[in-house]
């Protein structure tokens, strides 16, 4: 009996730890974003929020319109990184990130696991993007945005998939 105590304890401390490290602002459990350090994302009765803009009407359009959407914005940040206009990234990336993340709630439920993964990893392909654009990096933004192309011709095929 003691051995299946401790054994219930040892469960409960190591869970326990992982959601006390949750701070203020954070939801390490949220499913709704791509990564864990995202920020919570509350909407009012408009299905706006104040904690990021919303630049279109993702909310209202289905998972192929979005990935059409995501498709163009793509070939923007390629056009972009061609032309070694850095400056107009920020902005592409930001529309990148918000428009993938729509994608999954969108995309039907025998997709949605591998495509929510797949966006996800569009999303740290855009952050990362910004970040080396920021920093005036042409090579690193240039392989991030061909990685960005290739993530995009897995999700064309995970969309296609029945």
């Amino acid at each position: 009996m003691k051995r299946i105590g401790v054994a219930i304890i040892a469960v409960i401390l190591l869970v326990a730890p992982a959601r006390a490290t949750a701070h203020d602002g954070h939801d390490h459990e949220q499913e709704d974003h791509a990564s864990p350090h995202e920020h919570v994302h509350k909407h009012d009765k408009q299905g706006h929020s104040g904690a990021h803009d919303h630049h279109d009407s993702a909310h209202a359009k289905t998972a192929a319109e979005l990935v059409s959407e995501l498709d163009n914005l793509v070939a923007k940040v390629s056009e972009a990184v061609a032309t070694k206009e850095l400056s107009e990234l920020q902005g592409l990336t930001e529309e990148i990130m918000h428009v993938a993340s729509h994608i999954p709630e969108e995309a039907d439920t025998s997709k949605q696991a591998r495509i929510k993964g797949t966006t996800a990893n569009i999303i740290i392909l855009a952050k990362g993007i910004q970040a080396d654009a920021d920093r005036g990096d042409h090579i690193k933004v240039e392989a991030a945005a061909k990685r960005l192309q290739s993530m995009m011709a897995v999700l064309h095929g995970q969309m296609k998939q029945g």
